[in-house]
């Protein structure tokens, strides 16, 4: 459980900084590369679940 405690903080904390860039206008490439980080730490943390 440990490990999905772990993998969804770090999910989150992802979440949160890419609403950050978004609500600030950053700039297309800034919200791919926090987009395409977000999208494997939802497979992390989907792996864990198995």
């Amino acid at each position: 459980m440990a490990d999905f405690d772990n993998s969804f903080k770090q999910f989150l904390s992802a979440w949160n900084h890419h609403q950050e860039l978004r609500d600030s206008g950053a700039n297309i490439s800034s919200l791919l590369d926090s987009r395409m980080q977000l999208d494997t730490l939802r497979l992390d943390l989907i792996r864990t679940l198995r």
